[in-house]
């Protein structure tokens, strides 16, 4: 999968950007654009701040968990920063950031929640969680598999790209104003069988 983000304008009064995004398949194929608005948020940043931020930085969400503590050992080993993100699991956290230290010189930061951490500045952070969506990131996928899929699936079928955006438009409108460190899944009820 490939992201590619371009600058289309800049709002000096606003002190935002315009981004033009687009996410393409393996086969170089557009799964999905758009344009996003991007707040952009001063903050007193110190010159070695300013050099960790210029190097390689990583963000890491679910550090605590298998996949995230390797993907962790295995970044700190090729010398990114890191910054490691955790809901609840303090201890596990705190024992990765020692092991990891021991592996890298690297600079290593412990986030809790991001939406945690972000609501006092009045950003909200929210998942939207796709269950198999029909776009051309599937066309790979065989026909029985997704007709099995939509079976399984209370509503009958696979979500659409604009099921998708609409939960996107929700979180973003002034109706989830009080919504903040969710997960929406944008799957027809599947997880519920």
């Amino acid at each position: 999968m490939t992201i590619i983000a371009t600058v289309i304008k800049k709002i000096d009064r606003l002190n935002s950007i315009e981004l033009q995004t687009d996410i393409l398949n393996q086969h170089k194929q557009i799964v999905t654009t758009g344009i996003a608005k991007i707040k952009i948020i001063e903050d007193e940043i110190t010159s070695d701040d300013r050099k960790t931020i210029n190097e390689k930085t990583v963000l890491i969400i679910g550090s605590t968990g298998g996949i995230g503590m390797q993907t962790a050992r295995t970044l700190a080993t090729e010398g990114y920063n890191l910054i490691l993100h955790y809901h609840s699991n303090k201890a596990k956290v705190d024992q990765l950031k020692q092991e990891l230290e021991g592996l890298s010189d690297k600079k290593i930061v412990i986030v809790k929640a991001l939406a945690v951490e972000l609501a006092p500045n009045g950003i909200r952070v929210n998942l939207v969680s796709a269950g198999m969506t029909n776009t051309n990131l599937i066309s790979d996928t065989p026909e029985k598999i997704k007709l099995i899929t939509a079976a399984r699936t209370p509503l009958r079928r696979l979500a659409e790209p604009q099921d998708v955006a609409d939960a996107i438009s929700y979180l973003i409108s002034e109706k989830s104003d009080f919504l903040t460190g969710e997960t929406i899944r944008v799957n027809g009820g599947q997880v519920m069988v």
